[in-house]
């Protein structure tokens, strides 16, 4: 069972492009999910962005990722750009708020 805010897949909100948004290199990207170790089952990317870390952890086998996006529209582009609907667990929430509500989800 995976305890994770509830998916806010049909939010209306758009989000625009500010000085705190950039996303990890292509390079760097990699690099982190080659440091991952093989009895590393479940990871967590709290702020996942567009999945530029996701889609290189996607690829590792036996792993559960739960992405987490804040911004709806990085989480939606996310979602598009990990390699298989199936190899992350995206959600849209504030994952560091402090009226943040656990639900189950798959």
């Amino acid at each position: 069972m995976v305890i994770m805010q509830q998916l806010s897949l049909f939010a209306e909100e758009q989000d625009e492009w500010t000085s705190e948004d950039w996303q990890t290199p292509d390079a760097i990207a990699q690099l982190m999910s080659k440091l991952v170790k093989p009895g590393d089952r479940v990871i967590l990317e709290p702020c996942a962005g567009t999945g530029q870390i996701v889609k290189y952890l996607a690829n590792l086998p036996d792993k559960t990722i739960h992405a987490n996006e804040r911004s709806y529209s990085r989480c939606k582009q996310g979602r598009l750009n990990t390699p298989s609907p199936f190899s992350a667990l995206w959600s849209h929430s504030d994952f560091l708020s402090t009226d943040w509500e656990p639900s189950v989800t798959d």
